[in-house]
């Protein structure tokens, strides 16, 4: 359902209060709702915040590189400015500017799918995670046995947290982001989440490290208290530690529902008059992740850290062209095959890299966790039995040094964006050359297309050579064959409401907490994300390998 709604807007800061247990400072609840009253962030679309002074010591500048990694959720190729968009995205701009475009990086059409791959190093589809992303309602999870980036960068001594949402599943204590190597978590669990009164299927979702906050920030604008939050952590890191940082700031923004204060909007409205209502609140939505990026980015300059860090900036998912988004000169969007939907914005910059350019390497998502630790000089971390099943390669030194190297076949799939549960898209990609594939099941049967393109001198995707290059289609499908029989058709699809007799939490923090007390101890690695062991090796081997239940197999 498309919400629409704007609210006068709401500044907020936070002072803190130490937490004795485990030596962070944290956000505690009785100054947060205190502290709702000061202004932190400008309606300028050039942010700049002055932190709380930190003069970069020796230490902190021979430390390893520090990790900033910003997420965002269905910004399209042509919705920052230095791309064409109407509204003004100053800052992401600048850290284009400042460092390299990653012409083709690509995710997941959704974002559990691409957060996932990030975190894991892994297919999606291994983990379970498959077509869509993690609703409020599903019953999957992020395995707990899966070792996450954040988990290997914390191993290495990193001071690690998440601001943001999480939605990598939300069933147990197991599955909570202070559970999978974060520090620190102030946000939302779901995807899903109101901008202003941060409830998620009518249940409250904003805690604070498993505590919920309540309606402590009613009205306060998501990106702007996410915002607030990751630059009261940067500042409160200790001044005496030298150890390096990983801060994962994730907002929900741009992606839907659309909502957004009415002083942005009327902003985004006097620069461009001729926008649509719609257009006009997701520009607004943008400026407001623009402006957060702003004050992040000049925290770390005043405090001395900026040199030393590892800029990341990604959209998770491609564009929701229904919610006022654009894929600019790609063809499709958001939950589509096509490379709006799946060749996602992403820059990179930082110690190391040039300044100022683009590459055309093929990225994949799965390889953001090798590169990270080429590039922060630490190991992976992971069990020998996880770092077989990693599917990721680091792309530093191309980046570093300007080259493309060749990439192993990409695979991905999207449960397309013509119905809900029966047009499936899957796209192969192999340097230039790609396969957007169409499956459409119905009652009568199976319907299979294959669309090929050249994407070197069409990106746009606009001419199908199927019947021109029959020998290349084949080459690239005889690969995907293959890797299709190991995926099941199971995993989260799309769920755009819940199943009948579906109850809503009041609260997701207080839920979470009760599940953990009921849940099975078994060691947790399937789909489900909590149950395990012999039994479900078994059952995997009987039915699954020897059947192939639940496979389709491409003659």
């Amino acid at each position: 359902m498309k919400i629409i709604k704007t609210v006068d807007s709401m500044t907020v800061s936070f002072p803190a209060e130490r937490d004795q247990t485990s030596g962070y400072k944290c956000l505690g609840k009785s100054s947060l709702l205190a502290t709702v009253i000061s202004v932190l962030f400008l309606s300028g679309g050039s942010s700049s915040l002055m932190a709380s002074g930190l003069t970069q010591t020796q230490s902190i500048a021979d430390s390893k590189p520090n990790v900033l990694l910003i997420t965002v959720d269905g910004l399209g190729n042509g919705d920052i400015s230095a791309r064409g968009a109407p509204f003004k995205t100053p800052n992401i701009d600048k850290l284009s500017s400042n460092g390299v475009v990653l012409n083709r990086f690509y995710g997941a059409s959704q974002s559990s799918g691409t957060l996932a791959a990030m975190m894991t190093a892994r297919d999606p589809h291994e983990l379970g995670i498959s077509y869509a992303e993690f609703y409020p309602w599903s019953p999957g999870a992020l395995a707990p046995s899966e070792f996450l980036l954040s988990e290997s960068l914390k191993a290495a001594g990193y001071q690690t947290a998440l601001v943001g949402k999480w939605q990598l599943g939300s069933q147990t204590q197991r599955h909570h982001p202070n559970s999978r190597g974060f520090d620190y978590f102030f946000g939302h669990l779901n995807g899903q989440v109101d901008y202003f009164n941060h409830s998620s299927a009518r249940g409250i979702d904003l805690q604070e490290n498993g505590q919920s906050l309540g309606h402590s920030y009613d009205n306060v604008f998501g990106p702007r208290l996410i915002s607030a939050a990751s630059v009261n952590w940067l500042n409160q890191l200790s001044r005496e530690d030298s150890a390096p940082f990983f801060l994962q700031v994730s907002f929900k923004a741009p992606r839907a529902p659309l909502q957004a204060p009415e002083d942005l909007v009327k902003k985004i409205q006097a620069e461009n008059p001729e926008l649509s209502r719609e257009r006009l609140i997701y520009g607004a939505m943008v400026n407001a992740v623009d402006q957060g990026v702003g004050q992040i980015i000049s925290t770390l300059k005043s405090q001395g850290r900026l040199d030393n860090t590892l800029v990341v900036f990604l959209s998770t998912s491609g564009a929701d062209l229904e919610n006022g988004a654009s894929s600019g000169d790609l063809r499709g969007g958001k939950l589509s095959g096509y490379e709006g939907g799946i060749r996602n914005l992403a820059i990179l910059s930082g110690p190391g890299l040039p300044k100022g350019v683009s590459s055309d390497q093929v990225i994949s998502a799965v390889d953001l966790y090798p590169t990270i630790n080429e590039a922060t000089g630490t190991r992976n971390g992971a069990p020998q039995a996880k770092a077989r099943l990693q599917d990721g390669a680091s792309v530093w030194k191309s980046l570093k040094e300007g080259r493309v190297v060749p990439h192993s076949e990409i695979y991905l799939a999207a449960e397309g964006e013509k119905g809900v549960g029966n047009d499936f898209n899957f796209s192969i990609i192999k340097g230039d050359y790609k396969v957007v594939r169409h499956v459409t099941r119905s009652y009568q049967g199976i319907e299979i297309k294959n669309e090929l393109f050249y994407l070197a001198s069409d990106p746009g995707e606009t001419r199908d050579l199927a019947t021109e290059q029959p020998k290349v289609l084949e080459s690239l499908l005889s690969g995907f064959v293959g890797w299709r029989k190991k995926h099941m058709w199971t995993g989260n699809h799309y769920e755009p409401v819940p199943l009948p007799g579906w109850v809503a939490p009041t609260d997701w923090a207080l839920r979470m907490q009760q599940r953990e007390k009921t849940a099975s101890g078994e060691v947790g690695d399937n789909v489900f994300g909590f149950i395990g062991g012999n039994s479900l090796t078994s059952l995997d081997r009987i039915i699954y390998k020897k059947t192939e239940m639940g496979t389709i197999i491409y003659e």
